[in-house]
């Protein structure tokens, strides 16, 4: 095992010759990085002086007492980072190891990295497109975690230096094609975006952040500067139970250039170092054309924000992608997801043309490439909602899952498809996996809590829901479906304080059928009619689902069975959710209900 450099120095010098004048010597003394030696002075008490008339940074030390420390504080080895690169480094993505150890040593004095100013997009285009040389073999200095267990990883968002900030997109995107490309790996698991990028902007302390994401391995941090045309990535991995460094590294590039060869580097010295393997990194899925990806970033970036100005944005980058580079699979899936929200969700679009593109989106991109997991999962979502193919939907599902074992948004779809065909037990294993990878994200736990719901499991679902309130209080969707459940326990009046908490956040009719639903069962029918004509009068931009839902809300059946008819004829894509509206509780009994079952699958 590496064993840490011991400081250089005399220990028996004179305090005048072994005087130390600044962080910075105090940090060449010890042979770390600056930031390094302020936490150990902060945690592990390293005798570091300051000056009574000066500002507090002005600091001093010297080598005879840093010696003495040093011999007496047995746990430092062990407890911190070691080696060149001990300074906690925050990036976009995941990076590789980077230089040789005598680079590496050049460049250990590293403590802001700066970027060169010039227009952001022209700085985006450039840092995305990172090129084709780096200098040097890994400095992989410690062996991989045991070989009996699978690695998990999580990937902090990287920054740049405060006085020149890089543009949001390029640290995003570039964060998050790092996390896609380990996220492919056989034998890792990686937390996914969602949870990763609610650190950005934080203080990363690490073992912390592994509590949080439920016992991670390790963290992957990062800097990025900028010199002229070259372009340098400081990167290490550190252990989230004890802070220690396994290992760190420096890659050079020229700005410009192709970014695949150097996401492939990073992502075949990380496997390396986790896992011991070498991995063949498909280059693929990636273009070569520096703008193409750079737009293929935008677009992911943009799909994330899940609003309508997004989803507009979103389309439009990744049809310019696709006009500069017609082979490059992922922004066709891209453009796939997108329309699939625009018009299955938000119905920003008219049903039928979210349909027809998102299929030809999905299938071009799978006629492109067919290892491609994020078209696969593109793709199940059409078979679903266009021709109710479940079952051909669940072999997308599990295909895409074979082909990335840590795409969360693969588990949290198939869950979908499992708890309405009433498959709950399957349900709530891929949705929990689902949380696994993504901790953080109060989508997903509420999409657990919903199949514990549909299988009858009130109050796992409750306690679940709670758990996405802790991480975002103002959640709708979490208010909504706790809601729900207290209703099922007769809870009513609790019930209602969650379903007005969601109802007030935004207008969303499906959400105000299930508010008229619970005024009918509290016996509050004025309440539940006042719902109704409102929207008889405003005659909102509905679903056929969504608006026999009203009707049934108030105990209607004759006109709700007749919209769901024309709701199959039509293909509306919320019809797969018919078992999962409480205001269609009083219809399931009737022979026609049970016919539209049948008829779309879920008999």
């Amino acid at each position: 095992m590496h064993q840490t450099p011991k400081p250089t120095g005399n220990p028996s010098a004179s305090p005048p010759r072994g005087r130390l004048d600044s962080w910075k010597a105090i940090a060449e003394y010890l042979k770390r990085d600056v930031s390094t030696v302020r936490r150990w002075e902060k945690r592990e008490g390293l005798p570091v002086h300051r000056h009574l008339h000066h500002k507090l940074g002005s600091v001093y030390a010297f080598q005879s007492e840093i010696d003495d420390w040093w011999k007496n504080s047995g746990n430092v080895e062990a407890a911190e980072p070691q080696g060149a690169h001990a300074d906690r480094l925050v990036l976009v993505g995941r990076v590789d190891a980077l230089a040789s150890p005598e680079r590496a040593g050049r460049h250990a004095g590293l403590a802001w990295i700066r970027r060169l100013a010039r227009p952001s997009l022209v700085a985006l285009a450039g840092v995305l497109a990172l090129a084709a040389v780096w200098y040097g073999p890994p400095n992989m200095r410690r062996s991989p975690i045991p070989a009996n267990r699978i690695a998990f990883v999580a990937v902090m968002p990287f920054t740049n230096a405060p006085e020149h900030p890089a543009d949001d997109v390029f640290v995003d995107g570039l964060t998050e094609g790092i996390i896609n490309s380990l996220s492919a790996v056989p034998g890792l698991k990686v937390i996914s975006r969602t949870s990763a990028f609610r650190y950005k902007g934080r203080d990363i302390v690490p073992r912390r952040v592994g509590r949080e994401l439920g016992g991670i391995d390790a963290l992957l941090l990062g800097r990025a500067r900028q010199q002229g045309d070259r372009m340098t990535l400081t990167v290490e991995l550190i252990a989230a139970q004890d802070d220690r460094q396994l290992w760190g590294s420096t890659y050079e590039r020229r700005v410009g250039d192709s970014g695949a060869p150097f996401r492939n580097a990073v992502v075949r010295d990380v496997v390396r170092k986790l896992t011991g393997s070498e991995h063949d990194n498909r280059s693929s899925r990636y273009t070569r054309n520096a703008e193409v990806y750079e737009l293929y970033l935008r677009g992911r970036y943009h799909w994330y924000k899940r609003t309508p100005e997004g989803f507009s944005r979103a389309v439009a980058a990744f049809t310019r992608a696709i006009e500069q580079d017609p082979a490059f699979a992922p922004a066709y899936a891209g453009l796939a997801d997108t329309y699939t929200l625009m018009g299955y969700f938000a119905y920003l679009i008219p049903f039928e043309e979210a349909r027809s593109k998102a299929r030809d989106a999905a299938l071009e991109a799978l006629a492109l490439d067919d290892s491609l997991a994020e078209a696969h999962t593109s793709m199940a979502s059409v078979l679903e909602f266009e021709r109710w193919d479940w079952a051909g939907a669940e072999r997308e599902y599990r295909r895409a899952i074979q082909l990335a074992p840590n795409y969360a948004t693969a588990y949290h779809w198939y869950a979908n498809n499992l708890s309405i065909r009433g498959r709950h037990d399957e349900a709530i294993a891929q949705g929990r996996h689902a949380v696994e990878l993504d901790p953080l994200s109060p989508i997903l736990h509420v999409a657990v809590a919903h199949a514990y719901l549909l299988a009858g499991r009130d109050d796992e679902a409750i306690r679940q829901l709670g758990k996405a309130l802790e991480i975002e209080p103002s959640y709708a969707n979490a208010h909504l479906f706790l809601g729900m459940a207290y209703e099922r326990k007769g809870r009513y009046d609790e019930a209602l304080t969650e379903m007005l908490k969601a109802d007030g956040q935004l207008e969303n009719w499906v959400w105000k059928a299930f508010l008229a639903d619970l005024y009918t069962r509290m016996d509050r029918p004025d309440d539940a009619r006042q719902i109704v004509r409102a929207f008889d009068m405003r005659r909102p931009n509905a679903s056929r689902v969504t608006t026999a839902a009203i009707y049934a809300a108030v105990r209607e059946r004759e006109r709700p069975l007749a919209l769901l008819k024309k709701a199959c004829d039509e293909r509306d894509p919320d019809i797969g959710f018919l078992k999962s509206i409480p205001a269609f509780d009083t219809l399931r009994d009737d022979p026609a209900f049970q016919a539209l079952l049948r008829r779309i699958g879920l008999s």
